[in-house]
């Protein structure tokens, strides 16, 4: 395949106009100008790298939207997720399948073109194993194959409900009672994925649903060179908590009490002060923020601003997918910071282009916690982009500021399409097979919710 853009971004830069080549696996041959006698499909289009979705709960996009009415109760991230264990108890893995279909489409028409899925509901309703051990995580690897976008599936240790305590009925389809019991689980996920084409990663949910043996055994068996992932410093009562129980906040006790080094990634640490990140900051470990979700749930704000200015690593995701806009994200992870600190491009050095940071920042971050070389466009590399339209009105405007633009100014209306492993997995808004997809979506949220 041979084609003609009027722009790729290519090594923090743009050149203006790019010819791409594409082989038949989808691995990008060619980057430059045209070759003489050579002929190119024309596309009116500026493409940039598809960005990691680097936290992902693909269930739970079942539910968006449906919570978001006032109960007699104090509604809190604890009353919502009564609810996300509700669903969680009633998805069967052909239902889960549906449903991470709709979602990864969507992703791919909305700018994220590998997703990290933080994978915790394995066993059946009962909360007994399944027969195939990995029957949830089958059903998430089969969709992410069949959509055409990335994936690298994190199974999840989970085995207490809380510091100290025995993990409630509603949490039964999520646990493993020790250490030797997930690594069988892992390894059946291990041994699927190889037919599905995805990547693996490894994690534990939470300090509080880890007990701290079972984490040290956990680190002890694991292997060495996958990405970690676990929730941290989400909620100011878990910070409570885990004072109460370890007599340190959440980040300072896994400081002191593990090696942590670049393979780590921290979803949200949204409480984290900054006397903990400044020790976090020297193990190369990546924060991992997810905006839309982090507001919707009332979490706070991480402290981007001190995190950026020195140096710490950061992916963005969208965790619950009440938001699933991928420049969307980056924009509210700088609006945070300016909201805090009550000024403007908070989260660049002085002379930078604000949309440029933190478009690269993501994207080095989210390779990280996908656990693969790079999601810049390389050759060599799968061709895994997005296209934004050269027609829309405000990219008519200097190079200079055009992923500014995109990033705080445009919205996805002005989408091109997508490609993802070297094929157009989106054009004109629609996802290749959205005819398929989404009856099956559909029919399953009428099932589920007895609309």
């Amino acid at each position: 395949m041979k084609l003609k853009f009027n722009g790729v971004w290519e090594n923090g830069r743009w050149r203006e106009p790019a010819y791409v080549e594409i082989d038949a696996n989808g691995i990008l041959t060619y980057l430059g100008d045209a070759k003489p006698g050579t002929e190119y499909e024309a596309h009116e289009a500026y493409v940039v790298p598809g960005l990691v979705n680097s936290h992902s709960h693909a269930f739970q996009y079942a539910m968006a939207g449906m919570s978001e009415s006032l109960t007699p109760e104090h509604d809190s991230f604890w009353t919502w997720r009564e609810k996300m264990y509700q669903l969680a108890l009633s998805l069967s893995p052909e239902g889960a399948y549906r449903v991470a279909c709709m979602l990864y489409a969507e992703m791919l028409r909305l700018g994220f073109t590998h997703v990290v899925e933080f994978h915790y509901l394995h066993h059946d309703k009962s909360g007994k194993p399944y027969t195939e051990l990995a029957a949830m995580a089958e059903s998430l690897m089969r969709a992410a194959r069949d959509v055409g976008i990335g994936m690298t599936l994190v199974p999840i240790y989970y085995e207490t409900g809380d510091f100290g305590r025995p993990a409630s009925d509603g949490q039964r389809r999520f646990l493993s009672k020790d250490p030797a019991a997930y690594w069988k689980l892992w390894e059946a996920t291990e041994r699927l994925a190889k037919n599905y084409g995805a990547k693996l990663g490894w994690g534990w949910h939470s300090l509080r649903a880890c007990p701290k043996d079972h984490m040290h055994a956990l680190l002890k068996e694991a292997p060495a060179d996958l990405p970690i992932h676990l929730h941290i410093a989400e909620q100011e009562k878990e910070v409570r908590a885990c004072e109460s129980f370890y007599g340190k906040r959440p980040i300072e006790w896994l400081c002191q009490e593990v090696s942590l080094d670049a393979r780590f990634h921290l979803v949200h640490g949204t409480h984290g002060s900054v006397a903990e990140l400044k020790p976090l900051l020297s193990t190369q470990a990546c924060v991992v923020l997810c905006p839309s979700t982090e507001g919707n749930l009332g979490d706070g704000f991480f402290d981007s601003a001190y995190w950026q200015q020195n140096g710490g690593r950061w992916a963005v995701g969208t965790d619950s997918h009440i938001g699933l806009q991928a420049f969307e994200e980056l924009r509210w992870v700088e609006y945070g910071a300016r909201l805090q600190k009550q000024r403007r491009n908070v989260l660049c050095a002085i002379g930078n282009d604000c949309g440029e940071t933190l478009f690269e920042e993501a994207l080095s971050g989210g390779a990280s916690a996908a656990g693969i070389p790079t999601a810049e466009i390389r050759v060599g590399e799968p061709f895994s982009v997005v296209a934004w339209d050269a027609q829309s009105p405000l990219l008519a405007g200097p190079a200079k500021h055009r992923l500014s633009q995109m990033v705080f100014a445009l919205d996805s209306g002005q989408l091109y399409g997508t490609f993802a492993g070297g094929e157009w997995r989106v054009r004109n808004q629609r996802h290749q097979k959205l005819d398929s997809i989404l009856p099956e979506f559909r029919s399953y949220l009428k099932e589920l919710w007895n609309a």
